[in-house]
């Protein structure tokens, strides 16, 4: 592992490359507000994001969640994927297998060129039960059996 930060100013912030290993890549990405990254998708690159700091807006597929700090999202390859400072700076962390490269452009609001779309991505649908948010909601998917009934149990307490 190469213990320099690297820092890579983009048109909408910029990233600090933190951790950079053979099969992982840590950063810390600053969003400025009114700013968004590009519709992207990853052949290879799997990513989870944490939001450390600010609110911003996660678009995956044609869904669109408001992130708050302490929310965590989980991008498996192929998922079509944006992130948007829309309520102010936001910094996130990410954590990823090591393709930083790995950018397949879908839209871009700054010009840079868009890739042409090679491989077919995952369906907003799929990629929706994938996303997990609030650290241990995950979207799509009803809560399992024995969750449903504690939380049953602790309203049908709260009612009393």
């Amino acid at each position: 592992m190469r213990n320099i930060v690297q820092v890579h100013q983009k048109p909408w912030g910029r990233e600090l490359w933190y951790a950079i290993g053979p099969t992982y890549l840590g950063k810390i990405i600053v969003i400025e507000k009114g700013h968004r990254l590009s519709l992207q998708f990853h052949r290879v690159k799997h990513e989870t994001i944490y939001a450390f700091q600010g609110s911003f807006l996660l678009q995956i597929g044609h869904k669109r969640r408001k992130m708050r700090e302490g929310s965590v999202a989980v991008i498996p390859p192929g998922t079509v994927h944006r992130f948007e400072a829309r309520y102010g700076r936001a910094v996130l962390l990410e954590v990823s297998t090591p393709q930083a490269g790995d950018v397949v452009r879908l839209e871009d609001d700054y010009g840079r060129r868009a890739t042409e779309r090679r491989k077919q991505p995952r369906s907003s649908r799929t990629a929706g039960k994938r996303l997990l948010i609030d650290g241990n909601r995950l979207l799509g998917r009803p809560a399992p059996r024995k969750q449903r009934r504690s939380r049953q149990r602790a309203r049908s307490q709260l009612r009393r």
